[in-house]
Parts: C-alpha cells; structure tokens; sequence
C-alpha cells in the first residue's frame, strides 16, 4: 500500500473520531464533517448505515476512496478507488489504533457524555477521570436541536465544548476555543442508507501486507 494512501486512511481516521455514535441502532442518515482551523477548512461527506459508516477520503479536490467501520464487529475497511483494492489493517498497525477511537469518542450517553469516555480512556489509568462534563443545555446546530456541554480536560484543566443531537445521537459539534479549531457535522439527511455503501465491491482485491523491514547488517 502507498504512503499517500495510509496517510489519506489516517487523516480520515483523525478527522472522524470525534463523530461516531454509541448506538448501532441509531437513525441512518448521510452528512457532511466540516473541519476548520484558523483560515483552512476541509469537507468530508459520510453515511451512517445499520451499525457501520463510511466516509470519502480525498486528495485535493479528487475522491480516492472510503474507510468503512462496522461498529458490531468492530472493524474498518480501507478502498483504494484508483487501484481497485483493498485494506484490513492488522492488529499491530497504526490505522487499528486510530479505529479505537472512533469507540472510545463515541458518546455512550447522552445524558452525560464524560461517563463514557472516561470509562474508555486508557491513556493514564491512575488519574481518573479524564474528562468533566457540564450541561450548558438545549442549543441548535445547523438548524437541528442540539444538546450542548463544556468539557473540562483534567490534566491541562482547559474547556472545549461538545454539541450531541439527541435525535440522531451524534456528536455533532466540538469546539476547542484555544486552538481556534471547530469541527461540526452539516446537511444532514435522514434516512435510509443503500447496504452497497458499506460493502467492498466485488471486483475489488486485497490489498498485501506491507514487506517486513531487511535487517541491515554492518
């Protein structure tokens, strides 16, 4: 697999893990994440199926291909649209990491968001909890009712915010002041999504695995 396109997997992965819903079971729908910081935006279009979702990875203005995450089995699948193959990371690869935390950003509730991600957070087990959540109540975002927190991170003790939609239990807006950084989810349409989104076409192949690195000798 080519750097650009593990790269394209990873920015993708970055970009989403703030976004995935705890409930498998939850409304379908597709929308567009919309990443800004500072002067520079970036547009990802994803679909939400029946416990999966995909999401577009691009370069430039060109789509290359999607990364499907099928939350049942906790799985993610990379498509490499220009060479017609592709990707399952293995349990040791970067892209699996990443894949964790779409599961752990997910809001498992949302009647308090922190519950759950406190539970998941494994990056320092001894200094519980990692995250503290107060509720600024009922807001909109994009025109959707919205229910909105100020997030406390307990190491650093700054505050960003979190924007979840009750209807379709989505993490929908995070703003983070001090970074001058602002993702939320837009045009948002419910309904159904066809199964083919999340499936590898037919005529794709897998992708090999990445050659073990030669030991170099002196």
């Amino acid at each position: 697999m080519s750097f650009r396109f593990r790269a394209a997997i990873l920015c993708a992965a970055l970009a989403f893990a703030a976004f995935l819903s705890h409930r498998v079971a939850a409304q379908q729908f597709s929308a567009v994440m919309v990443d800004s910081h500072g002067s520079e935006v970036a547009r990802t279009p994803f679909n939400v199926g029946d416990g999966k979702v995909r999401w577009e990875t691009t370069r430039g203005d060109s789509v290359t291909g999607a990364v499907i995450l099928d939350f049942r089995r906790r799985t993610l699948v990379a498509l490499d649209d220009q060479t017609e193959q592709y990707y399952t990371p293995s349990g040791d690869d970067p892209v699996t990491e990443l894949a964790d935390l779409f599961f752990i950003m997910r809001p498992t509730d949302i009647r308090d968001p922190c519950k759950g991600w406190n539970a998941a957070a494994t990056a320092d087990k001894a200094e519980p909890p990692h995250f503290a959540c107060q509720s600024l109540g009922a807001d909109t975002v994009n025109g959707r009712p919205a229910d909105k927190w100020q997030l406390t991170y307990k190491r650093s003790g700054k505050t960003g915010y979190a924007w979840i939609d009750p209807e379709l239990h989505y993490l929908v807006k995070m703003q983070d002041p001090a970074a001058q950084t602002t993702m939320q989810v837009r045009n948002v349409k419910e309904g159904p999504q066809a199964p083919s989104l999340f499936t590898i076409p037919a005529s794709y192949t897998k992708m090999d695995p990445p050659a073990p690195p030669r030991p170099s000798h002196p």
